[in-house]
């Protein structure tokens, strides 16, 4: 009995329901008070949680309250020593132990201590399959990747992200699958994908709900206000309802993320009275932790600068550099610096800030409001004039600005990178130029999930195709690449009752379009009827990456498991969902959407066995399941039944046959 409790509170996430039939468990009071101590701790009643926890002042079992407590209390130092004393233990559950590893790792990222997040996660990674706790494979996978992606917002994090909301989702996991369906919600935002980001917050809400956690709350409402300013449609009611959660929670992290964004709304709408009121309950919970945090100096400096205090304003901003955990972040206070002082009419100093600001490449990467590089053209404008030789940082700088004409550089292509080009493309019309460009032309094109194309650092879903019909065709042409289709055939397979000149034509359109996109006219050819779309090494797509990695790992198996085993790591990562899934019902996918299933199968029994021959047979049961919830094959379902019938995991064979039933029927 104390099993499934556990199980259902630490796996399943059920808190309420755990709660709400506890009396009704035949357990006895201690396991009663571990079981109702961490369900009222994880609903946010923190006072509850403290209360149980204090007749066990000594008991290792109950310390996770206290580093929980202090995380949300902005106490990252502290949660993670409680957080690594709970590990080195033998006498805490294993529940216990896994969710520690989560707090330290999220206190590793908030202390800037990237190097151990990696030896944490791999420690955490083993504990739980040595546990058969598989479930947590999937929950240390998305903790991890989610520290790595606030810290560097790369492309494999993102995939992982994508990856692990999949496995959450089917192991039923609600507390964390939540958390993860807002932190995508806030990828897909950034990416301008807007049906993608409300789908997962729509979906996250109904879990919210059936959860009943404060925290996760209040996180929403935060979601919810990001993804709106990317969308252009700012509403504070968001925001008030993010802190009012947030407080009822007494989860410091969330107030604090709440106060910033209230504060940068009023001061953007000019209400400072009412920024100022906000400010001061900010100043409340900074005085409560007990220490200075670089995000509240900065936002207070940003207010005092509106209210013309430009000298204590300079003095929190240096006080908010030295507490900067990046050297990205310590540039933009840096440049709000520049601000203060030109609003002071210390001209020179502002200049000598920004000259000195111009020997740091990062300055080009900085994401900066348009109002503030308005207020910054007069120092622009002086080092255009006092230097003879500009800097490059300062050119491209003026050109990601969008200043550059307004300088008359010469030879001024030569500094864009890919991007900038980009952007300019429409407005060269010297033909040497636009050759040079198409030369530096990348992409990058995404075919598991849904469609996504990448030329340069642009991003092109479906949906900004000009017409679906024109989406369709792209597809079309990706899965046939390199090969010339008669026009026939391209009928036959995309619009057979077409009349063939209307179809001609149609299709004469379509191929105008796809070649406008791709700024290339080459890339597309046609020959005696036919058509054909070609690539070379400019193109990453990632069916191809995928399906090489996978051969290479065959090849190289007898000879260099140790490759082997990263190069399926690598394929099993790229393949974040079935070849173009929106585009089920179409004929000319489903062939090649079945043989990318089947090389995911070969790949992932080929990694079992030499995982088995490592000795490591959870993480070989951990990867196949994980295959499952991608592609129902037989072959892996039986290794995976072998396997867990070697080590008596009842409740896993029991799992998988129940899931292959649902998704049978």
């Amino acid at each position: 009995m104390l099993k499934e409790i556990l199980k259902e509170l630490f796996e399943i996430g059920n808190y309420k329901n755990v709660l709400n039939n506890l009396r009704s468990f035949n357990i006895d009071e201690y396991y009663s008070d571990v079981v109702k101590c961490y369900a009222l701790l994880f609903l946010d009643d923190l006072k509850g949680a403290e209360i149980i926890s204090s007749k066990y002042e000594k008991d290792e079992n109950f310390l996770l309250v206290k580093a929980y407590i202090n995380f949300n209390k902005m106490n990252e130092s502290e949660s993670f020593e409680i957080a690594k004393k709970i590990i080195n233990s033998n006498n805490v559950l294993d529940y216990l132990k896994l969710e520690s590893y989560i707090i330290a790792m999220n206190s590793l990222n908030q202390l800037n201590l990237i190097e151990k997040l990696e030896e944490f996660y791999h420690e955490a990674l083993n504990f739980a399959l040595s546990r058969n706790l598989f479930v947590y494979k999937s929950i240390i996978d998305f903790i991890f990747y989610l520290n790595l992606n606030r810290i560097y917002e790369d492309k494999l994090s993102e995939n992982a992200l994508l990856r692990t909301e999949f496995e959450l989702k089917n192991y039923g996991n609600l507390n964390y699958y939540a958390l993860n369906l807002l932190h995508n919600a806030t990828i897909f935002a950034t990416q301008y994908q807007f049906d993608q980001a409300n789908k997962r917050i729509d979906t996250a809400y109904e879990l919210i709900k059936k959860i009943g956690s404060l925290s996760l709350l209040s996180r929403f409402f935060l979601t919810k206000y990001f993804v709106k300013v990317y969308e252009n449609q700012i509403d504070i009611e968001d925001l008030n309802k993010a802190l009012q959660y947030a407080h009822m929670a007494q989860n410091y992290v969330n107030i604090s993320l709440s106060l910033n964004y209230i504060i940068s709304y009023y001061i953007y709408k000019k209400e400072l009275e009412r920024a100022e009121k906000f400010l001061i309950q900010y100043e409340k919970l900074i005085s409560q932790i007990k220490r200075e945090s670089s995000r509240f100096l900065f936002i207070k400096a940003v207010l005092l600068s509106e209210k013309k205090n430009y000298n204590e304003a300079l003095e929190l901003l240096d006080r908010a550099s030295k507490l900067a955990k990046s050297k990205y972040y310590e540039i933009s206070l840096k440049i709000y610096k520049c601000v203060v002082l030109l609003r002071m009419g210390n001209l020179d100093l502002a200049y000598n800030l920004l000259s000195d600001l111009l020997e740091d490449q990062r300055i080009i990467y900085q994401s900066i409001e348009r109002n503030i590089m308005e207020e910054l053209k007069p120092l622009f404008k002086m080092y255009f004039e006092r230097k003879e030789r500009h800097s490059e940082n300062f050119i491209k700088l003026m050109i990601k600005l969008g200043f550059e004409n307004e300088f008359n550089f010469q030879n001024l292509y030569e500094y864009m990178d890919e991007f900038d080009l980009f952007r300019r493309i429409d407005k060269i019309r010297n033909k040497e130029i636009l050759s040079r460009i198409k030369k530096k032309l990348k992409y990058q094109i995404y075919l598991f999930n849904k469609l996504k194309l990448v030329i340069l650092d642009k991003i092109v879903y479906e949906e900004n195709f000009d017409r679906p019909i024109t989406a369709k065709v792209f597809k079309y042409f990706i899965i046939n690449r390199n090969r010339f289709i008669p026009k026939e055939k391209i009928f036959e397979d995309l619009w057979p009752s077409s009349d063939y000149k209307k179809s001609s034509a149609k299709l004469h359109t379509i191929v105008s379009n796809i070649r406008r996109i791709l700024l290339d006219e080459e890339v597309i050819r046609s020959s005696g009827g036919s058509y054909g779309f070609f690539t070379d090494e400019r193109f990453y797509i990632d069916i191809e990456d995928f399906e090489i990695s996978i051969k290479k790992a065959i090849s190289i198996s007898y000879t260099n498991p140790e490759e082997a085993i990263s190069k399926i790591t690598h394929a099993f990562d790229t393949y974040t969902g079935d070849l173009l899934e929106g585009d089920l019902y179409e004929e000319w996918i489903y062939l090649e959407r079945e043989r990318l299933k089947q090389i995911l199968s070969q790949g992932v029994l080929l990694l079992c066995d030499l995982l088995i021959k490592k000795d490591l047979k959870n993480l070989a049961i951990a990867y196949l399941e994980s295959s499952l919830f991608r592609n129902l094959d037989n072959r892996v379902f039986n290794m995976l039944m072998n396997l867990l019938k070697n080590y008596s995991l009842n409740d896993r064979i029991n799992f998988w046959n129940n899931y292959v039933e649902r998704v049978i029927r």
